[in-house]
């Protein structure tokens, strides 16, 4: 991961945006200066995408069953967190009542289901990353917006 150092200009550009657009937007726009691939998606909003393409529900998600559909929607969720955002994986499995061990089998269950073309696994996941990369797309386009009327005052 990049560290990144903040200059004076950058902590005064903050400050300004502070005042103009509040402290929400300020972050926002700090964050993607910094890194623009900072995650857009929390983990509970990527289970309710799962929940809504899949038919399954967030309690059976987390429960231990063992039918084909809910694990199949665990593996799903497992993979486009992995995917999307950057934390440990322990953080994801602890979201599906697993452990890291099994996030990773569930991530390289998808893995292959995709490089082998099974529909009952890549529709739902092409569903769910498309959502999400449209999600990011209009962030980034709110976020240049911001940047524009930024530099118009």
């Amino acid at each position: 991961m990049n560290q990144y150092l903040l200059t004076e200009n950058d902590l005064k550009d903050f400050i300004e945006g502070v005042e103009s657009f509040g402290i929400e937007t300020a972050l926002k726009v700090l964050k993607s200066t910094f890194n623009p691939d900072i995650e857009s998606i929390t983990l509970n909003e990527i289970m309710i995408l799962v929940t809504k393409v899949t038919n399954v529900s967030i309690e059976q998600l987390k429960s231990n069953s063992r039918l084909q559909e809910i694990v199949t929607a665990r593996h799903i969720f497992c993979y486009i967190a992995k995917n999307n955002i950057v934390c440990i994986l322990s953080k994801i499995s602890d979201m599906v009542n697993r452990n890291h061990a099994t996030a990773i089998h569930s991530i390289k269950v998808v893995e292959n289901a995709l490089d082998q073309g099974y529909f009952e696994i890549c529709n739902p996941v092409e569903v769910i990353q498309e959502i999400i990369d449209r999600k990011k797309q209009e962030e980034k386009q709110e976020e240049i917006s911001i940047n524009e009327l930024h530099y118009v005052n």
